[in-house]
């Protein structure tokens, strides 16, 4: 008892580790599905009996932490119900094994594709660790059931590789992957028990993750230089002005070249940062925005340029509102602002 105690006290310790880590670092998510289960028996043959598959279930909670460009790593915290159908060949007698985990896979997943593409596939493996939660036989006929406790081991482990693909949906993503763990000790403690052998178990799952990060964007723009501190008297959105687009800092892009953009009649516009730029910026970065007004004797300025400081985790989409804004009454010239625009 005490021993379970602990076993189950060191896999707690584990999972307030993960919490603790910054909620910007790591996508959360939690998944369901089925289990495939089946059995390969090991040691001397049952004379008379066969084995078969069962469906069951699992389930629980997983975070991914990039590590490189495409390149993650996912611990899984799951409840998986695993076993096996035990079956006599010369009558109607049968059994239904049963052997449930607390289970920790810790896998490397690969991404294929952009990170902003709609829809992306992955493959992943890695080991899992299993803690037996239920270990017990049914006789099917009459529904009597028996404790296997004191014959099964406390611990599984084993190796789960398998794939899947990734659907972008509202502020997170649909995952659904196949796996399948191959069970590498053996269940029972002695040879001759029916449990004496490896599972063999295929997970078909869906979840669903988001990053908690990401869950304000209309927080994550400050204002542009030009207002951030100083009361306006009169402020209109610019309509068709021609946006010239610098990136500032970090210098990612070896390039003379510069992205332009119009605004609407709103005087709103959206920026989209590639995504083989958008993978090498950090946390934050700067650009330079030029504006050239279709009325420039309407929205006289003393200088036609913001410059705004963006998070990347905002992002790659980022939308803004331009705005000519008188600082006094007296002020014959006023100044641009980009800021973000309101989240509908």
């Amino acid at each position: 008892m005490w021993k379970k105690i602990i076993e189950l006290s060191v896999l707690s310790a584990f999972l307030v580790s993960l919490l603790s880590l910054p909620s910007s670092a790591f996508v959360f998510g939690v998944k369901g599905g089925v289990s495939l289960a089946s059995f390969g028996h090991e040691g001397p043959a049952l004379s008379g009996f066969s084995f078969n598959s069962r469906t069951r279930l699992n389930g629980g909670i997983y975070f991914s932490f990039e590590l490189f460009k495409g390149l993650a790593l996912q611990p899984e915290i799951l409840y998986v119900q695993k076993g096996f159908h035990f079956k006599s060949t010369e009558s109607e007698e049968a059994f239904d094994y049963s052997y449930d985990y607390l289970e920790i896979p810790v896998l490397l997943k690969h991404y294929f594709g952009a990170s902003d593409a709609k829809i992306s596939p992955y493959v992943f493996a890695g080991p899992y660790f299993g803690l037996n939660t239920l270990a017990r036989y049914e006789n099917t006929s009459d529904e009597t059931k028996y404790g296997l406790g004191s014959s099964t081991e406390d611990f599984e482990y084993g190796i789960s590789a398998g794939a899947g693909i990734m659907l972008k949906a509202g502020p997170g993503e649909i995952q659904i992957d196949g796996r399948y763990d191959a069970g590498l000790n053996k269940l029972a403690k002695k040879a001759g028990e029916p449990g004496y052998g490896r599972t063999r178990t295929w997970l078909i799952t869906i979840g669903y993750s988001f990053s908690p990060g990401k869950n304000n964007k209309s927080q994550t723009f400050p204002q542009s230089v030009n207002t951030a501190t100083r009361p306006t008297v009169k402020s209109e959105p610019v309509p068709g002005a021609e946006i010239t687009i610098e990136q500032l800092e970090p210098v990612v892009i070896k390039s003379s070249g510069k992205t332009n953009a119009k605004t609407d009649e709103k005087g709103g516009f959206s920026v989209i940062i590639p995504a083989d730029v958008f993978n090498k910026l950090g946390s934050e970065f700067k650009l330079l925005f030029t504006i050239k007004p279709l009325q420039p004797a309407k929205y006289p300025v003393e200088t036609n340029q913001v410059k705004v400081t963006l998070k990347k985790e905002a992002g790659p989409k980022y939308d803004f509102i331009v705005t000519w804004e008188k600082l006094t009454v007296k002020a014959n010239k006023g100044c641009f602002a980009v800021n973000p625009k309101a989240q509908q």
